[in-house]
């Protein structure tokens, strides 16, 4: 069984039609493990459509608030919504990502994206 699950981990392909597949056996056969909140994270970024997406990382957002992968959540949010016409959810994940992880790799990428969320993102008021 762990040659399966070892396999697995080789064939995380994220274009691969087995992606999700594979990323499900990996959070069953590891649960609770160190690395749950970026499997949540990559089946949410892997969802086919964007309200889908959408829904799904801010699962992850809300169920991994204190996980490694809440840099990137963030930033994927922001960019699920601007994707799903919804400027004003977008700039306030990006705001959020400024405020929490002002030094994080994803800040520097949305403020590229949205450099007025970066404004706004200097006090918590709309938040």
């Amino acid at each position: 069984r762990a040659g399966d699950v070892w396999f697995g981990l080789m064939d995380l392909e994220p274009r691969g039609e087995r992606y999700s597949e594979n990323l499900r056996m990996l959070q069953k056969a590891y649960p609770h493990s160190q690395i749950e909140d970026n499997i949540c994270l990559e089946l949410a970024k892997a969802a086919p459509a964007v309200p889908l997406k959408i829904a799904r990382i801010k699962d992850c957002v809300s169920k991994y608030s204190l996980g490694d992968a809440m840099p990137e959540a963030l930033f994927r949010l922001g960019v699920a919504y601007r994707k799903g016409d919804h400027a004003v959810q977008s700039e306030k994940a990006f705001a959020r990502l400024a405020v929490d992880y002002p030094e994080s790799v994803w800040t520097k990428q949305a403020m590229q994206l949205s450099p007025r969320s970066f404004i706004r993102g200097l006090t918590r008021a709309d938040q």
